[in-house]
């Protein structure tokens, strides 16, 4: 019980930012692995390296990033 709570406490406090660090960890990983730089990825996806940046820590989370999320998941295989 008490694990349970601590559980949804995080989850409210910034759970959304552990899981974009994750996908965040992922992305650059494979990136790495592929010896793409972030910049080069960016223009892959026709969006600027900051904007993608954003998306990959969490901060843009609107309908068209979510829709980046998917892209780059499909891409990268991640």
């Amino acid at each position: 019980y008490i694990l349970a709570k601590k559980l949804a406490f995080n989850l409210k406090r910034g759970g959304a930012k552990s899981v974009s660090k994750d996908l965040e960890l992922k992305v650059r990983n494979e990136l790495f692995k592929r010896d793409i730089t972030l910049k080069e990825f960016a223009e892959e996806l026709g969006i600027s390296q900051p904007y993608l940046t954003d998306i990959l820590r969490g901060r843009r989370v609107g309908p068209k990033a979510q829709e980046r999320v998917i892209q780059i998941k499909k891409l990268l295989g991640v």
